[in-house]
Formats: structure tokens, C-alpha cells, sequence
């Protein structure tokens, strides 16, 4: 019996993501290179369980307006991938575990529309150099969107652990394994995720509006 190969990402649209950011890396260094051979040979573990799980949480978040008329999904805000971080020893927790990604011209008006994202206090000590913070206001776990003041230029990741005072100094959220899907505190999720052939792993039950949380603004 003949045998069929994986398909190295079942969604079109992050293979589409991951096929633009090969052809530019082969662009720059010259090198033909397959995009499925990059993606499974040459990508590291952890930053396809990081890609995986920063894509999967955005195509997964629908959009919506303060009407609840969707116009979208968080995935529709990238417009190419830059870079992606996993596990990279010696380096701050917020350069690990992230995407890096140029957005769409209306990004920030896209996540300003929403009601699923809220613009937050801007980031003064982490994420250095993407200031604009714009987070998920759905509980954990978060998507946060870090954005350069060129408006285009992101840091994406999922936080798995609150970010909120005084729980975020004892929580692991200032830590590297705060964006970390392998070791996250949603068993369910890690183990799709490492899983062999597993590529689209579920995201937790969505958690109840923050008004409906005791203690959440």
C-alpha cells in the first residue's frame, strides 16, 4: 500500500503564512528550500509549537463589534510572519515562546472595533520596542498583540498565566514558561500539541465575560 504523507499543516492559511516566509528566506540567502521540509526538518520543536499555538489561538478568536456583528478573526490581522521564538536559553522571557509578524494597514483599528481585545497600559518594560498593547479580554488563556509605533511591526504571543496584580509575581507570568504551550497549565492543549501528527490542537472552553468573574475588572 502506497503511503500517504502529512500534509505538514492542515490550514490553508498557515500554510500560505509559512510558504511567503520561506520564499522571502530563500530570497535573501539564495537557497531553494521546500516549504514542508522547512517547516518539519528544519524548524526547531518549540517554535512550531509556538507557531502553532499563537496561529491557532488567533484563527480561533472571532472579531466582533459592539453591535456582536463579526467582521473577522485574529488571524486576519497578519499579514506575514517575521520570525518565531521558541525556547531560546540566556534571552528575557519576552523574547521567547512569540511570533513576530507585519500586520495589515488597519490592525489596530481592526482590534480597537473588536470586543475581544482591549488596549492596555502601554508596555514600558517588556516588549521593548512594540510598545502598543492590545489583550484578549476573554480570561486565560490570553492573546497579546504588542505593537510598534510604525502601527505595522507586532510581538504576538498567548499568555497561559494572569497577568493580573499582585496574582502575576508568583504565577510564573513574568517567566518564559508564561507563553510556553508545552508546559502551560491546560494539559489538554500541551498534549494535542505534542502529540505525533497533531497540528490543530483544540483551545480550552472559552472563560465567562470578565464582568461575570469575581475580583476582574
Amino acid at each position: 500500500m502506497k503511503e500517504t504523507r502529512r500534509q505538514f499543516l492542515p490550514n490553508e492559511r498557515r500554510q500560505q503564512l509559512v510558504g511567503d516566509w520561506v520564499a522571502r528566506f530563500a530570497k535573501v540567502t539564495g537557497q531553494r528550500v521546500d516549504a514542508r521540509a522547512f517547516y518539519d526538518d528544519i524548524l526547531g520543536l518549540f517554535t512550531k509549537t509556538t507557531f502553532e499555538a499563537v496561529t491557532h489561538a488567533l484563527m480561533t478568536t472571532t472579531l466582533t463589534d459592539a453591535s456582536g456583528q463579526k467582521f473577522g478573526d485574529g488571524l486576519a490581522i497578519i499579514e506575514r510572519i517575521d520570525s518565531v521564538k521558541g525556547e531560546v536559553p540566556g534571552t528575557s522571557s519576552d523574547r521567547q515562546f512569540r511570533m513576530y509578524a507585519r500586520l495589515i494597514p488597519n490592525a489596530r483599528e481592526m482590534l480597537g472595533r473588536s470586543r475581544e481585545f482591549k488596549r492596555g497600559v502601554d508596555n514600558a518594560v517588556y516588549h521593548k520596542g512594540y510598545p502598543l498593547n492590545y489583550r484578549q479580554q476573554q480570561g486565560m488563556p490570553s492573546i497579546q498583540v504588542s505593537i510598534a509605533m510604525d502601527g505595522r511591526q507586532a510581538d504576538v504571543d498567548v499568555d497561559y498565566r494572569s497577568s493580573n496584580f499582585p496574582v502575576m509575581l508568583f504565577n510564573g507570568h513574568l517567566s518564559a514558561s508564561n507563553s510556553d504551550v508545552v508546559i502551560c497549565p491546560f494539559p489538554s492543549l500541551s498534549a494535542a500539541l505534542l502529540q505525533t501528527g497533531a497540528r490543530n490542537p483544540p483551545m480550552p472552553k472559552p472563560r465567562p465575560p470578565l464582568s461575570a468573574v469575581p475580583g476582574r475588572p
